[in-house]
């Protein structure tokens, strides 16, 4: 059975946090003032550490960065956008 699981994100450069092993992340938005990714979970075998990125519009992103884009999120007047590290 799958499930949608969802974690919280702190407004920062990078950060990690554990997720359900193979868990495929979908999605981000603005919750509650906070950001939010959404992942769906197809198994029950443990955790692993994920590890994101968030860059904020103008600022640059390293060449060699290889991160899966979750989407763009508006916070008051700052716009950011939530990659997650394959």
């Amino acid at each position: 059975m799958e499930t949608i699981w969802k974690f919280k994100l702190t407004l920062c450069d990078e950060q990690s946090l554990s997720a359900p092993k193979g868990a495929e992340f979908l999605s981000v938005n603005v919750q509650h003032d906070r950001i939010a990714v959404w992942a769906k979970n197809k198994t029950s075998e443990g955790l692993e550490k994920r590890e994101f990125r968030i860059f904020g519009t103008g600022h640059r992103i390293p060449s060699d960065y290889s991160g899966r884009f979750l989407g763009t999120v508006l916070i008051k007047t700052l716009v950011f956008h939530v990659y997650v590290d394959r």
